[in-house]
Order: C-alpha cells, then structure tokens, then sequence
C-alpha cells in the first residue's frame, strides 16, 4: 500500500493525504474499514476476524464528493461514514467492516500494511452493526 500512496501523491493525481495511506476506523464502535478490492493478505485478515470472532460485514455502499473528503452511504441511503478522497476511484461497491477491533490491533495492522488510522467521521450506521449471535443472554 506504501508504494501505491506515493505514487497517487504526485502529480498528475497530486492526493496530499495519501501517505501514509488513510485506514478508516471508528473508535468508539472498534470497526476497521476497508474497500473489499483492498482486502489484506490472510494473516493480517485472520488478526482482524478473531477480534470478533467471526468475518468482516460486507457492505454494498455508494458514494458522493464533498470537499477533500467522500461521503459513503449504505443501500437505504444512511450515511456510513466520510474518508479520505484517495478512496474515490473505489468508493462504490463492497466494503469490509472489520468489528470490535481494539484500536492498538487496528493501529499495528495499519502500520503492516503501510497506513495510519484515520478517523471514520460522521459513523452512524456502524453503531447499528449487531450481531444478535455474539450477545449475551
């Protein structure tokens, strides 16, 4: 991914926030986003699949411009969150969502992939993520 982030950084695309690459997380919820076509290698998927114990949420989302930043929306038209407009040319589509991902996992794992974490602003729908088999009675 480092490489990639470079390259995107100079001209013609000029992206500024590129590198290192932005990895979209949500504090408060512990959910870790990724574009599906971005998918990490097997360890670094299986390191974030036992922080819930189970495969990421696959996400169908589209997407509108604002700014320096992208807004993305489920498919009822909820807003998921707003990255980094270096996802704009993958945006749409499949995204994971990575759950109950402790923010130190989720910082090392950014950092094997040659990213940061970047606050997922504006999160909404990842607070309604439930998964009614990993709740207690």
């Amino acid at each position: 991914m480092d490489a990639f982030a470079e390259f995107i950084k100079n001209p013609p695309y000029s992206i500024l926030d590129a590198s290192p690459w932005p990895i979209p997380y949500d504090k408060v919820t512990g959910c870790l986003w990724l574009p599906a076509r971005m998918e990490p290698p097997f360890v670094i998927e299986r390191a974030l699949a036992l922080s819930a114990g189970d495969g990421p949420i696959v996400m169908q989302i589209t997407s509108k411009m604002d700014g320096g930043f992208i807004f993305l929306f489920d498919v009822n038209q909820r807003v998921v969150g707003k990255v980094s407009c270096v996802f704009s040319e993958m945006a749409n589509g499949k995204w994971l969502c990575y759950r109950w991902v402790p923010e130190v996992v989720a910082r090392n794992i950014a950092n094997l992939l040659g990213g940061e974490l970047r606050e997922m602003r504006c999160n909404t729908i990842s607070r309604r993520i439930e998964d009614k088999k990993c709740q207690l009675v």
